[in-house]
């Protein structure tokens, strides 16, 4: 189960992310989707710190794995995409058209895209889920994989912040379960308790002040309305 980062200015931006942290906002977004996840779910992350807080703040006890790490972008680390586009629009054409250039002086996206797969493989294999706490890049690669797709299909996926993309892996073989799915917050039992308390509260009125009037639902009957008699009596509904 990969899980890519929260919301960070680098995302927010469109830019070639530094090392930088978790938005206010995201912080509090991955504490409440942290309880839809499994319990006891082993977990491992990136080095960004993005990702490592991401991991801390959705509750789990991740492990960082340096080969997870995002593409190694080069000199275009924290240029925004407008200005790395005005400034060198071959070299960012050529890097979205061909898989093996470079122009930023690091890591291609074949290079990138060998190095996750490699990750992921060493640790596929075990029991339950693994959580991966990545950058929306290293997502990417391992769906493209996951499909057989070939390399240009990287720019053709959208992976959102804290959003959630399952894979199997069996025997060396990987299938896509789902992908870019919204982690759902759960709802936790004191909120559970109030819905239902509400619900019971509006049943209540319901058939004591409505039914068997003009909006019954049971029909021209008197059995809703003896029943509750005496409540409308004494909660000074209209009666006869």
């Amino acid at each position: 189960m990969m899980i890519r980062h929260g919301w960070t200015p680098a995302v927010r931006s469109a830019s070639f992310a530094l090392d930088e942290p978790l938005e206010p906002a995201a912080v509090l977004r991955a504490r409440e989707l942290g309880k839809s996840l499994p319990s006891r779910c082993a977990a491992v992350s990136g080095p960004e710190r993005a990702c490592v807080e991401t991991g801390s703040e959705l509750g789990l006890s991740s492990f960082v794995i340096e080969e997870l790490a995002a593409c190694d972008v080069g000199v275009w680390k924290g240029r925004s995409l407008a200005e790395v586009a005005a400034e060198d629009p071959e070299g960012l054409a050529g890097w979205m058209s061909d898989p093996h250039a470079c122009p930023h002086g690091a890591e291609s996206l074949t290079v990138f895209r060998a190095r996750i797969v490699t990750a992921l493989d060493a640790r596929a294999g075990g029991e339950g889920f693994l959580a991966v706490v990545v950058d929306g890049g290293a997502v990417k690669a391992a769906i493209v994989h996951a499909l057989g797709a070939p390399a240009s299909a990287f720019w053709r996926v959208d992976v959102a912040p804290l959003s959630v993309t399952e894979i199997h892996v069996q025997g060396g073989r990987w299938t896509l379960a789902r992908a870019n799915c919204p982690l759902a917050i759960s709802i936790s039992s004191g909120n559970r308790w109030l819905i239902g308390t509400i619900l019971i509260v509006v049943l209540a009125y319901y058939f004591i002040g409505v039914d068997e009037g003009a909006a019954s639902v049971f029909g021209k009957s008197i059995f809703i309305h003896e029943f509750v008699h005496d409540a409308r009596h004494l909660l000074g509904f209209p009666c006869h």
